[in-house]
């Protein structure tokens, strides 16, 4: 039987019964909607058509009249028995590169961003985790999905997943060959692996997520020796004084180093001096920074993520230009705004605790879109002639019952769409 035969037998049949139900399984494209829908006649008795799609241009296009039923993902908890430790993975930009077919005079993240914003339409991700500008930094996936990406990126060799709480025949055969790795637990384990492994000199991720213990100085050694490409590095980890100078390609590094402790730790980042190509810097520390000066050679940073003490408000003026995203939570006994308005790239800033009083001189912050404060108590916050002239959202959270002093321009902006919590999968 044609199709068309096929449509007109099932409306006479619709048309002869009473009320019906009609499941539809799984459209992809809306065109299949158009061509079918005249099969189920409008009977106005109580008839109804339940259709799935991963496709969210599918439900927005079938009928103005429709009901659309977004259905909710795994909870945290639940994802995190399902994958490993989280299973919520970061989008990195850096990571997908590879995956990537170049476009004319598009750049490259531009492309990579609708290809993840196209799952994200068909249902095939969610969006977890944005920034201030609506761009993607965290997704979460559908249990069956990751079941999918995870035996996909095995099988093609993008990614080699490694936990010691699991039940590996051989282990060994999990990271051969992959160009990158994500360590959830056994970091011991897995180091043992490296060292029997000769095939891992050209891994350009890795992420270290292990919450039961810390590198030792002798593993962070092996990493900078035998991981000489590395783009992307998280480590949960003590802070080392590492050597450098093999990690030129270095993109992206994310460092956590809270532990308790009587005495203030104090942290050098001469070690990050030769990371020339670093683009995104993560630190979250439990001491004071001696100094930011090495910084002021990362000439390509362009987003950074502070969790820190600094000794001095000055310290910010090593800051490359470069930046364009910067999020601080340090507690400066000087307004820090001075510094900070002169950056002329910066478009996102966000401040997780300041000071009683700051100030926006004239013309500071000339690109500036998008400003979150979280005051520590009470907060004036002024802004003089000229400055700040393309803000786009501003959110001051009001978590104190100190003074808040604001202009009203500001305060008539729309609010900057959340992004504190879980920054960059933290």
């Amino acid at each position: 039987m044609e199709e068309v035969e096929l449509l007109q037998h099932l409306r006479k049949i619709l048309l002869e019964g009473d009320r019906y139900l009609v499941v539809i399984d799984d459209i992809w494209d809306v065109e299949v909607w158009r061509r079918i829908k005249n099969a189920f006649p409008d009977k106005k008795n109580g008839s109804r058509i339940i259709i799935t799609t991963r496709n969210k241009v599918v439900s927005e296009g079938v009928e103005d009249t429709c009901f659309v039923h977004e259905l909710s993902f795994l909870s945290e908890d639940e994802s995190w028995q399902l994958f490993c430790k989280k299973a919520k993975p970061t989008l990195n930009l850096e990571m997908l590169e590879e995956f990537v077919e170049e476009q004319d005079g598009v750049v490259m993240e531009d492309v990579a961003e609708d290809y993840v914003n196209e799952l994200i339409n068909r249902n095939m991700i969610q969006r977890e985790l944005q920034t201030v500008d609506g761009r993607v930094l965290e997704c979460k996936v559908h249990d069956l999905v990751r079941d999918l990406v995870i035996e996909k990126a095995r099988e093609q060799k993008i990614l080699g997943i490694f936990d010691s709480g699991k039940q590996h025949a051989n282990p060994r055969r999990l990271l051969q060959g992959q160009a990158r790795h994500a360590i959830f637990n056994g970091l011991g384990e897995y180091f043992k692996l490296l060292e029997l492994n000769s095939d891992n000199l050209n891994l350009r991720s890795l992420a270290l997520t292990t919450e039961t213990a810390s590198l030792k100085t002798e593993e962070i050694k092996l990493i900078y020796t035998r991981f000489q490409y590395l783009k992307v590095l998280d480590l949960t980890s003590e802070w080392c004084h590492i050597d450098t100078n093999n990690w030129t390609n270095l993109r992206t590094l994310v460092i956590s180093d809270i532990e308790d402790s009587e005495e203030e730790e104090e942290y050098s980042l001469e070690c990050l001096a030769n990371l020339t190509s670093l683009g995104t810097l993560v630190l979250i520390l439990g001491g004071v920074i001696s100094t930011m000066q090495p910084l002021s050679s990362c000439k390509h940073l362009n987003k950074v993520f502070l969790v820190c003490g600094m000794k001095d408000v000055a310290e910010l003026s090593f800051l490359p230009d470069s930046i364009t995203d910067l999020t601080l939570a340090v507690d400066f006994t000087e307004d820090p705004m001075p510094i900070l308005g002169s950056l002329s790239n910066l478009t996102s800033l966000c401040f997780i605790h300041c000071g009683e009083k700051m100030v926006c001189g004239a013309d500071a912050f000339p690109c500036l879109q998008f400003l979150h404060i979280t005051p520590t108590y009470s907060l004036e916050l002024q802004v003089d002639d000229g400055a700040l002239p393309s803000l786009r959202a501003f959110t001051i959270d009001r978590f104190t019952m100190g003074r808040i002093e604001i202009p009203l321009r500001l305060l008539s902006l729309p609010p900057v769409p959340d992004f504190i919590n879980n920054t960059y999968g933290r």
